[in-house]
């Protein structure tokens, strides 16, 4: 599989456009870098299932030493060559937020970060994760 491009968002009251690397395979474990969801930024993450079944994928916040589910995050489907989009503020009012993205087959993970307040956004493939042995 050859490198993918970033799934870039569009959400209803934004159109942007980045340009970023993309994921060179997919993988069943992706961490993000710590980012924001707070009243200064809004932060998606996007999930894309490249492959021929459906794959349920988990969110966890890592805070305080241990992962927590962010909220309701846990088990979503995304069916065979579609994608996710969620919208973190909805359930996560923190200034920094890494998380780590688990699973149940290969996809490819994004982070999306916009400004509320004035012009800004930020889009990156997710750090793919080998699986623990």
């Amino acid at each position: 599989m050859g490198e993918q491009a970033c799934v870039c968002a569009i959400h209803s009251y934004r159109t942007v456009l980045s340009i970023c690397l993309g994921a060179r395979l997919p993988a069943t474990r992706w961490a993000t870098a710590s980012g924001g969801a707070d009243d200064n930024n809004d932060q998606w993450i996007v999930v894309q299932n490249p492959g021929p079944h459906a794959a349920q994928f988990t969110v966890n916040l890592l805070g305080d030493g241990a992962p927590v589910i962010v909220g309701g995050f846990s088990a979503i489907d995304v069916p065979a060559g579609q994608r996710k989009e969620l919208h973190i503020n909805a359930s996560v009012k923190r200034a920094t937020t890494p998380m780590l993205i688990t699973a149940s087959a290969p996809v490819v993970v994004e982070r999306d970060t916009y400004k509320l307040k004035g012009p800004g956004l930020g889009m990156s493939a997710a750090i793919p994760l080998r699986d623990p042995t």
